[in-house]
């Protein structure tokens, strides 16, 4: 049966809620209130939990959660979620109090150890599901699932899920007419007696003293949480007036790492002011918040008054709608109700969406009509898979006809992909692998999913060296690349060299799972007879010896080497020089240096390429860097010589079979080019390249990553981050 994201109320995942004395007993004594992250379910009311020595005891809460205007997002049908008595139908099990004062009063080790020994948790550990605002820097030791209301990035637990705190979505109330801002910040709020408080009250102090501000200051020494109903509605909507009307809010961090204002003030729209030192924002590795806060020392609490005074004089009235239109956008981006309560639901819904496996043939698109490396790939990939069993749980998207067909394994088509649009794509392709009931997505190349576990296939970190990746790089395919890492939950690089890059450029992803897939070549690449090659030179009007290059010309492909140091041969004439793949034009200056050396430019079939290196002199190969460098593969099996650079994964392919240059020695080049011709050189150059060449297969590579696919579907870990960025 497919389901699509609109109907989720088909597939309802069964909670069993553990009860206290009839599960377990507790010898403590907290209080606290249980937030209901599992909206759907049939529970009417939070509850207050007493824990004492002697016995549980539950009160409700003086309303009903349903009728909060917070958890208006969150609100599903009720079927979505359903409770069960039997521990034995329970697709998840709930511990149904918030962690935190046991870890006070036992501390994460002692407490972990206990929760091991709930009476359903040996047989379903990775069915338990926990709830806490421990920041988590310690982590349980636990194969259980924690939703962790918290924004510190310190997550050593695999199946650990930072939530933001869930607040109201402000969008019916917030503006962005100047005409309508009559408090240059405001500061509603808790005070109290401790530490952070005291720095709280010399802000209140400095914003009340001062004339440099149209300040609106209302505090109070008591927390909200303890007033009586009506002055705390009260002093809600004092609150949200104020901040409606205000171009900053102050948004004190408190004695913890989150702060409810910080996360209000986003969804108005407004600057938050963050006055602390201990600033560790939410998912701060993928947001730019200096294009958004302000922020103040501690130790300047009570100068805050005149420093937002300042801050506000070096800005304009479009700066600062600007910084509140971006702050807005940025909470529904990452923090809205809606969006985490998505990926509540894909987190817990998993076990019971894994028949399928949903691969995005986009790269079929992109290279549509060129058989540029990566396509090669991943035909060759497929292929492979379509005589496992695996094959007839393979989804191949067909974006409008571009995916090759191949028996055993099964099509859908969908629209076309728009490079840049890959987040906007997300929703879409989640609801496709929600219809496929999919374990899996496969991006082949920079597409992404936010509520299905991924899988990337990386090929190189190329546009990283020499070029700008991130969320807002000029290039959209360097923007689609970015958000696609940051997103994927599993990750296969096609050489330990590009394993070793991804660790460097995007630490934030490093502790997430990563498989060598080495790539290979086909069969269409051999060793070709005398008369298959002649037939080849003349059909394509190749009269004399040839050097070969292979790929674009890029500035990282380094070719000009090869131009420079072919120049200083004393007879140019004699030579010609093929170029495959990279454009039948040759720049003006390469053209010079090859001086009355013939050559010729074009793309070949597989079976013409391979020609092609039977016929070389030599691939020459001088890149300054390759995620895998195929062309030396391809070359070795096909009998050719091979010239390249000892750098990133070059020699990882060729090892002790290719004559090695500097990436920039020009004299280098010109004896390896005189070498790579004298009989006894190239006949071991020959040789040892066909022995290296079969240390690579394409069936070897196709079982890593079945492996990989059946690891990443085991461990279902849904997102440390939320989408994009």
């Amino acid at each position: 049966m497919s389901h699509s994201l609109d109907n989720l109320n088909n597939i309802p995942v069964k909670l069993y809620f553990y009860q206290p004395e009839v599960d377990f007993s507790l010898d403590a004594s907290v209080c606290y209130i249980l937030v209901p992250l599992l909206l759907g379910t049939r529970l009417e009311q939070a509850y207050e939990v007493r824990i004492d020595p002697a016995q549980w005891r539950f009160h409700p809460v003086s309303y009903e959660w349903r009728t909060n205007p917070l958890w208006a997002g969150y609100q599903y049908d009720p079927g979505l979620f359903v409770i069960t008595e039997s521990p034995d139908e329970a697709d998840h099990f709930v511990f149904p109090y918030m962690l935190d004062e046991l870890i006070e009063c036992a501390g994460v080790e002692a407490l972990g150890a206990w929760l091991c020994q709930l009476p359903y948790y040996k047989r379903a550990a990775t069915k338990h599901l926990f709830m806490t605002f421990h920041d988590a820097s310690q982590p349980f030791g636990m194969e259980a699932l924690f939703f962790r209301a918290s924004v510190k990035r310190s997550v050593r637990d695999a199946r650990t899920h930072a939530l933001p705190y869930p607040v109201e979505d402000f969008g019916g109330r917030t503006h962005f007419d100047p005409e309508r801002i009559v408090h240059d910040v405001s500061f509603v709020g808790f005070i109290g007696d401790y530490v952070s408080g005291l720095v709280r009250s010399r802000v209140a102090a400095s914003l009340e003293q001062t004339t440099l501000l149209r300040a609106f200051v209302s505090v109070s020494g008591r927390f909200h949480g303890f007033e009586e109903p009506d002055v705390r509605v009260k002093r809600r909507e004092l609150f949200i007036r104020s901040l409606a009307d205000s171009w900053l809010a102050v948004c004190p961090r408190g004695a913890g790492v989150n702060s409810y204002r910080f996360f209000e003030t986003l969804s108005m729209g407004r600057i938050p002011v963050l006055l602390s030192d201990d600033c560790q924002l939410p998912f701060e590795e993928n947001i730019d918040y200096d294009r958004i806060i302000v922020k103040i020392p501690e130790s300047s609490a009570e100068h805050s008054a005149e420093l937002i005074a300042r801050w506000l004089s070096s800005q304009t009235v479009e700066s600062l709608l600007d910084r509140c239109r971006l702050a807005r956008n940025m909470w529904e981006q990452y923090f809205a109700c809606p969006q985490w309560n998505r990926k509540i639901i894909q987190t817990l819904s998993l076990p019971r969406i894994q028949n399928s496996f949903v691969i995005d043939g986009v790269i079929f698109q992109l290279q549509q009509g060129r058989p540029f490396g990566i396509s090669r790939l991943w035909l060759a990939l497929l292929t492979e898979l379509a005589a496992t069993p695996m094959g007839k749980r393979i989804v191949l998207l067909d974006r409008e006809g571009t995916a090759p067909e191949i028996p055993g394994i099964r099509l859908r088509k969908i629209s076309a992909f728009h490079l840049g649009t890959a987040q906007e794509e997300s929703l879409e392709l989640d609801r496709v692998c929600r219809e496929e009931e999919a374990g899996l997505f496969i991006s082949t190349y920079y597409t992404l999913t936010t509520m299905t576990p991924s899988l990337l296939m990386l090929y190189d970190m190329i546009p990283e060296r020499f070029d700008t990746v991130g969320p807002d790089a000029p290039n959209p395919e360097w923007r689609d690349k970015y958000h696609t890492i940051v997103n994927s939950t599993s990750f296969a690089a096609i050489s330990h060299s590009t394993a070793r890059d991804l660790a460097t450029f995007y630490p934030q992803v490093a502790e997430r799972s990563l498989t060598v897939v080495p790539c290979a070549v086909s069969a269409d690449f051999r060793v070709h007879s005398a008369e298959e090659i002649a037939a080849f030179k003349a059909a394509n009007g190749i009269d004399r010896p040839y050097f070969l290059l292979v790929g674009r010309r890029d500035p990282h492909k380094n070719a000009a080497l090869f131009f420079h140091a072919f120049a200083q041969l004393p007879d140019r004439e004699r030579y010609a020089i093929v170029m495959a793949g990279g454009g039948n034009v040759l720049e003006p200056e390469l053209r010079e240096l090859a001086g009355p050396a013939a050559g010729y430019a074009g793309f070949f079939s597989d079976q013409d390429l391979s020609l092609a290196y039977s016929g070389a002199i030599a691939l020459v190969y001088p890149s300054l860097y390759e995620g895998f460098g195929l062309p030396i593969l391809e070359a070795m099996q096909s009998g050719c010589p091979v010239i390249t650079c000892q750098n990133s994964s070059l020699s990882e392919v060729a090892g002790s079979a290719a004559l090695y240059v500097g990436e920039y020695d020009r004299e280098e080049m010109t004896k390896a080019l005189l070498s790579v011709q004298q009989p006894d050189i190239r006949s071991y150059l020959i040789k040892r390249g066909l022995e290296r060449a079969r240390l690579f297969s394409w069936q070897k590579s196709a079982e890593l990553l079945t492996d990989v696919i059946r690891k990443s579907v085991a461990n279902r870990a849904p997102l440390q981050t939320p989408g994009g960025n």
